[in-house]
């Protein structure tokens, strides 16, 4: 007998939570997706964007 694994949805999903100028150079913000808290950061300094869970994985505290 066999049976398929559950399978999770891995495209990549695009939603606009604010201007690009609302968040503050070289650091982090939150905002609310879906019901989900997410950290978006602003590396001004690299040129580069960066979100994650809003969670520690290690502490369980917000980032």
């Amino acid at each position: 007998m066999t049976h398929a694994a559950p399978t999770q949805d891995t495209k990549i999903k695009w939603y606009p939570i604010a201007s690009a100028s609302r968040f503050p150079k070289n650091l982090g913000m939150a905002a609310r997706i879906e019901g989900k808290q997410i950290a978006v950061f602003n590396f001004d300094r690299r040129g580069e964007w960066f979100a994650c869970d809003n969670r520690c994985p290690h502490k369980g505290d917000m980032v």
